[in-house]
């Protein structure tokens, strides 16, 4: 009965390796960090690419993700795909906000490119417009709202 024990850890013990080892295959890095403003009114934002390695940790205090809505799907126009939609500030104090947005495959949810929106200055109770296009030359892409977060105004 011992050995049987042993022969199923070392199953286990294989069965993470080999997961760990497909998941880190398949990362791609991701691309340097670039800017740009939106200068379309009302959308007061600025969009820019994650450098590779970038962590941005949760924070359930700056979680925002209820007073952000999103229009689906995203849609192409010329080589571009664009996302959009609308933050409402439900706090008591003026914030800024700042979004993550992930363009994805249709058929598999690969990241092919991902955006940091930052929404400067939200009244209480206002509500702003934000945008952002990605995913150049691609086809069959889905886009994803994959973190919200709400910071105090500086």
């Amino acid at each position: 009965m011992k050995k049987r024990w042993i022969w199923v850890a070392v199953g286990v013990a294989v069965i993470v390796v080999v997961t760990v080892v497909v998941v880190m295959s398949q990362s791609k890095p991701k691309a340097q960090a670039t800017t740009t403003t939106s200068t379309t009114s009302p959308i007061l934002s600025t969009t820019s690419t994650l450098p590779q390695g970038t962590t941005i940790p949760y924070s359930v205090t700056n979680n925002a993700r209820r007073d952000v809505s999103a229009v689906q799907p995203c849609t192409k126009s010329a080589d571009l795909w664009y996302f959009h939609g609308t933050v409402r500030n439900s706090r008591k104090t003026a914030l800024k906000y700042q979004l993550i947005v992930d363009f994805v495959t249709l058929s598999g949810g690969t990241v092919l490119d991902e955006k940091i929106i930052n929404i400067s200055h939200v009244a209480p109770a206002a509500t702003k417009s934000w945008a952002t296009s990605g995913a150049p030359h691609q086809v069959n892409v889905g886009c994803v709202l994959v973190s919200a977060r709400a910071l105090p105004v500086s």
